[in-house]
């Protein structure tokens, strides 16, 4: 009877984590969840502290047989050897500042473009001089 209780009450527990607002504490969830165990049972949820006890037993859930906690599982800590921190995502003044950086790059960029395109034409030029005089020279030396 208290485990069924105890189960039904988590799963209505869960149901509220789920569906919390903004600014909602552990406080606010129990409640929720006091109303949601009310509404679909018809009955008040006595075994709050069977509930909190099961809650915080510690359950086998690994194929090992190893012990973890129900509430807290074990999770990787960034000390331990080859576990890398999280990366933060982007802020949105970063990405700003980098947006800005890019259109600067891109006019410099561009700065650079003409100024090869204008030593390119100038190269073209003195090598269309340069041919032109040694065709002048070779038409002399036949002449």
């Amino acid at each position: 009877m208290i485990n069924k209780a105890d189960a039904q009450f988590a799963g209505c527990y869960d149901q509220a984590s789920r569906n919390i607002r903004s600014g909602s504490n552990i406080d606010d969830i129990k409640e929720l969840a006091y109303i949601l165990y009310s509404t679909n049972y018809a009955k008040k949820f006595t075994f709050e502290r069977h509930w909190n006890m099961l809650r915080s037993k510690r359950t086998k859930v690994s194929a090992t047989r190893a012990y973890s906690s129900s509430s807290n599982p074990d999770t990787p800590l960034a000390d331990e050897p080859g576990v890398d921190s999280p990366v933060r995502p982007q802020g949105s003044n970063e990405s700003k500042r980098k947006g800005k950086e890019k259109a600067q790059m891109s006019k410099n960029i561009n700065k650079k473009k003409l100024s090869v395109v204008k030593k390119l034409s100038l190269m073209e030029d003195i090598k269309n001089v340069r041919e032109k005089q040694l065709m002048d020279r070779k038409k002399e030396r036949e002449e």
